[in-house]
């Protein structure tokens, strides 16, 4: 108020002035008791003068205060604190402003202005997505309506802060994801800062912010929940549970608590604990409402949590390791990852080692709380403060052992990997400088991610554009890794081979095949071939069919029984056999020796085959007398088929995969 006094004073002197003057005028023409009370009334005037320059001094006193007022945030902005601090911001007619941005349909080239708004949220960026990028939020009152920018904070400048007092125009709005926001903006000024924003605080924890959604979005609330589910990808690298509220009291997908996952592993939330977040936006996603924690200090309180599980064989998995980096210092890591979806396992009292666990070379006992949340991982370093959870001396090799045991004294060994030569190496043989090794996340979605990550060929280099840390070294440690490993095969077969089988369809058998493929560069005669399909039970031939014609280089040619609703090539005279086990083998029947023999579900019992009466036929060439698996006959389009086409390594066992997918005549895929 002191600017507008000042002005208040200066008018009063002025008038004081210009009446004196025109009474000394009046006096010149009349007599002389006019022309003395005409100087009478300048010396009154003088006086008044004298007591208006009394007062601009004082106003000059209040005009320094009203600046140090504007400078804190300005008596004049007309928002209210609560709590007794400074009033800030535009108030209503800022909130107009915001509302007329948030009215106005998506597009460019505007001049929208917002002044005196205030700065109540500074997001940091996640991800790619164009929502989940540096941006901010404004409010001028309590009840909103409230605006989320979303432009990078740092490339104003000042830099916005939570407490600012701004203005600027937008230039551009936009809607992501049902979110209505200032795409971009001009004309930036910052008026004041470092103002609390509690005044703009609401508690919406008796809200139901499902069907309140539009009133509430990007608003500045507190919240207190229950989580009522698990947790899972929302958007990498958010997680997602939903939660319930007083004001939203059953669990829905509408209603969901959303935190990066650093986040939401640092407070170890998860399905049963109460949180209490905020003051914090409230973020949507189309129509849901989204309760989110961008940073870990928007989580106030985590309380009630039910008590994590000490893990037992099997649990926890190996899924990552780095051994063979070049660069100095130590930094060998092993990753263990819990790949349950819904259990919360705690590692305290348990230890981890490398080489023999009756006569470790190293191992570290693990103390205090240590929690591995559904789908998280614990790294365990040499000494790479980038990456390690927990420090223990290594001497780690391309042959090494690891192990994770719970409790640590003689507990049992809940995960186990140890590495031979069929896990990833150069093409000679050696070790691989500064790129770890790891299983793809499809392996830890299947049903036994501790057994498959015993098998090498489960294991690939991690690729070359997932680097880490200031040295740019290759790996994931203690992020997901790849989607699923490339296939890669060591040896190729260059003869005739099965290649992919569907033996026990979920129905009448009728997607079942046999294919066979030409991996040679030259086309092979099949006139005089035939497949053959073997009993497992008695090692009789139970079905045949002759081949016939040429099958080019590359070439896929497919059997299958009469009926099927697969595309055939020839016709079986039966089914393959599903039983423990069973095996297909292409015969040659002038020398009566097999080409190429597969079997399923098991091993034969002995290496000799008969025909169908009984009589010898042929022999089991030696090393393939090994199961290539187990078609789990889930779907009608599984089948076993060589994780590459033709890969032949000579462990039957490493070469094959369960394909989710068939690929009946050609390529395989997993």
């Amino acid at each position: 108020m002191g600017s507008f006094g000042s002005h208040e004073k200066t008018a009063r002197i002025g008038a004081a002035l210009v009446l004196g003057l025109a009474l000394a005028t009046t006096g010149c023409d009349g007599d002389d008791d006019e022309m003395d009370a005409g100087m009478e009334e300048m010396d009154a005037g003088e006086d008044e003068m004298d007591a208006g320059d009394d007062d601009m001094d004082a106003g000059g006193d209040d005009e320094d205060a009203g600046g140090d007022d504007e400078d804190a945030g300005g008596d004049e902005d007309a928002g209210e604190d609560p709590d007794g601090g400074d009033t800030v911001g535009g108030g209503a007619a800022t909130s107009a402003q915001i509302q007329a941005v948030l009215d106005e349909p998506d597009g460019s080239g505007l001049t929208l202005t917002v002044d005196d708004a205030v700065v109540t949220y500074v997001k940091a960026g996640y991800g790619s997505a164009a929502e989940d990028g540096p941006g901010f939020f404004v409010q001028a009152e309590m009840m909103g309506p409230a605006l989320y920018v979303n432009v990078d904070p740092s490339t104003l400048s000042p830099e916005p802060q939570v407490g600012d007092v701004i203005d600027f125009q937008v230039t551009e709005v936009g809607t992501v994801v049902g979110l209505k926001h200032a795409a971009a903006i001009d004309s930036w000024n910052v008026d004041g800062s470092g103002h609390s924003v509690s005044f703009l605080v609401q508690d919406a924890t008796s809200v139901d912010l499902v069907t309140e959604i539009d009133d509430y979005t990007s608003e500045l609330v507190t919240l207190t929940f229950d989580v009522a589910g698990d947790f899972s990808s929302c958007n990498a690298p958010f997680m997602c549970a939903q939660i319930t509220s007083t004001g939203v009291a059953t669990a829905a997908s509408e209603f969901r608590f959303r935190a990066p996952r650093s986040v939401w592993e640092d407070h170890g939330i998860r399905n049963g604990c109460t949180v209490e977040l905020g003051p914090t936006p409230v973020w949507r996603f189309f129509d849901d409402a989204q309760p989110s924690a961008w940073d870990a200090v928007d989580i106030t309180s985590v309380s009630g949590c039910p008590a994590a599980a000490t893990p037992e064989a099997g649990d926890l998995v190996v899924t990552e390791i780095g051994h063979s980096f070049s660069v100095s210092g130590d930094h060998d890591f092993v990753e263990l990852t819990n790949p349950t979806s819904d259990t919360t396992y705690d590692v305290n009292g348990c230890s981890f080692g490398d080489g023999d666990p009756s006569s470790p070379d190293h191992e570290v006992d693990i103390t205090g709380e240590t929690l591995l949340l559904p789908g998280t991982r614990l790294v365990f370093s040499g000494g790479d403060a980038e990456v390690q959870d927990i420090l223990m001396e290594f001497g780690l090799n391309e042959d090494d052992r690891w192990f994770l045991r719970c409790p640590s004294t003689s507990g049992a060994i809940v995960d186990e990997v140890n590495l031979d030569d069929t896990f990833p190496r150069d093409t000679s043989g050696a070790e691989v400088d500064d790129v770890s090794i790891q299983i793809g996340e499809d392996v830890l979605s299947g049903t036994d991610p501790d057994l498959a990550n015993d098998v090498g060929s489960a294991w690939c280099f991690t690729d070359a554009a997932n680097t880490y840390g200031t040295m740019g070294l290759i790996g994931t440690p203690g992020a997901p890794n790849e989607a699923m490993c490339p296939a890669s095969c060591s040896a190729m077969a260059s003869r005739l081979v099965i290649n992919e089988i569907n033996y026990d369809d979920d129905g009448s058998d009728e997607y079942e095949f046999v294919e066979i493929y030409n991996p040679t560069g030259s086309d092979i005669e099949l006139t005089g071939l035939s497949i053959v399909l073997f009993n497992g039970a008695d090692r009789e031939e139970n079905g045949r069919v002759d081949l016939s014609g040429t099958l080019a280089a590359g070439g896929f040619r497919v059997a299958g029984p009469s009926g099927s609703m697969v595309t055939t090539d020839f016709t079986l005279s039966s089914s393959p056999q599903n039983g423990a086990p069973d095996g297909v083998g292409i015969l040659d029947t002038s020398s009566g020796t097999l080409i190429d023999f597969v079997t399923y579900e098991g091993a034969f019992s002995s290496m000799d085959l008969l025909d169908s009466g009984g009589s010898a036929l042929t022999t089991i060439p030696s090393g393939m007398n090994v199961s290539i698996g187990t078609d789990p006959a889930a779907s009608d389009m599984d089948s076993l088929a060589r994780i590459i086409d033709a890969c032949d390594t000579g462990m039957p066992g490493d070469d094959w995969m369960v394909a989710t997918s068939m690929t009946p005549g050609s390529t395989n895929t997993p």
